[in-house]
């Protein structure tokens, strides 16, 4: 759904081969850091691969 989107508004196209979102959170009641990176990689044969990393400190 979101891919949709992305396409229709043309943020992504043919041409795109990846889409990296990344942000950070802090929690000041607990003095944690969250880091996220969501990556979608669009491959040449017409596949995706998802990748998904989280930590926190």
């Amino acid at each position: 759904m979101v891919l949709e989107f992305l396409r229709s508004t043309s943020w992504i196209d043919s041409g795109t081969r990846a889409v990296i979102v990344e942000f950070n959170l802090y929690n000041p009641n607990m003095n944690l850091w969250g880091v996220s990176m969501y990556l979608l990689e669009f491959l040449q044969t017409g596949g995706e691969k998802k990748y998904l990393n989280v930590k926190s400190f």
